[in-house]
């Protein structure tokens, strides 16, 4: 009975080690939107944010929270549109410097890919990102494995929001998205999410090969 119980778990584990699923941040931190006292047309602020800092600020530093980037709503297609809770709500937006958002999430994981929403437009100087670059850390300090993605013709040849898929291979607690602007340009983003796959505490892993034992040695028997 105990040898059925330790291969029921080194199979359960084996499942969940080999499937990538949606996997949410509890957390991020990056310095606020900003608005029109750089130039815009309306206050693009992380309004929800829950943590420290002033949503209502320029580039106030937002850290211990979550906000609009993980709410699940998407921006209008069109960047000023409004969606029930003002003209541009849900996007946040920076001009005078190239953002930088650090996600922390509950456990390690093995990240297959990161999507973001973003919006390129012909009005308002709002441009795709020229360089996104994401990395992989332990600690929330020291990033490894960067995915660089520079864009091309076809990324400015498509106007409005929308999804970009980047496919990545990093291991860590905390992922890093580096969005460089074109130019003196605007960068809008809605939405992050993530893909992933979680790593077994050292105890699991510990189950998992006992339970690949039990099942080698019932094989020999």
């Amino acid at each position: 009975m105990r040898a059925g119980i330790g291969l029921a778990a080194g199979i359960g584990l084996l499942g969940s080690v080999a499937h990538a699923d949606i996997v949410h941040p509890i957390e991020y931190r990056m310095f606020n939107g900003e608005g029109r006292l750089a130039g815009g047309w309306f206050d693009y602020w992380d309004q929800t944010y829950r943590g420290s800092g002033s949503t209502g600020v320029d580039l106030s530093p937002l850290t211990g929270g979550l906000g609009q980037l993980t709410d699940g709503v998407v921006g209008h297609r069109d960047w000023w549109g409004d969606l029930g809770n003002g003209p541009a709500w849900e996007w946040v937006a920076w001009t005078t410097i190239n953002p930088t958002i650090v996600f922390r999430f509950d456990q390690p994981y093995v990240f297959d890919q990161v999507s973001l929403h973003v919006n390129n437009a012909e009005i308002g100087a709002v441009t795709y990102p020229s360089v996104i670059t994401l990395d992989f850390g332990a600690d929330g300090v020291n990033f490894e494995t960067p995915s660089v993605f520079a864009s091309g013709h076809a990324n400015y040849g498509l106007y409005g929001g929308r999804w970009e898929d980047f496919m990545v291979s990093g291991t860590g607690t905390y992922v890093r998205a580096q969005l460089t602007r074109t130019g003196p340009n605007w960068i809008f983003l809605s939405e992050v999410t993530f893909s992933g796959t979680p790593i077994p505490a050292p105890g699991a892993t510990a189950l998992l090969g006992a339970g690949l034992a039990l099942m080698a040695g019932r094989r020999r028997r």
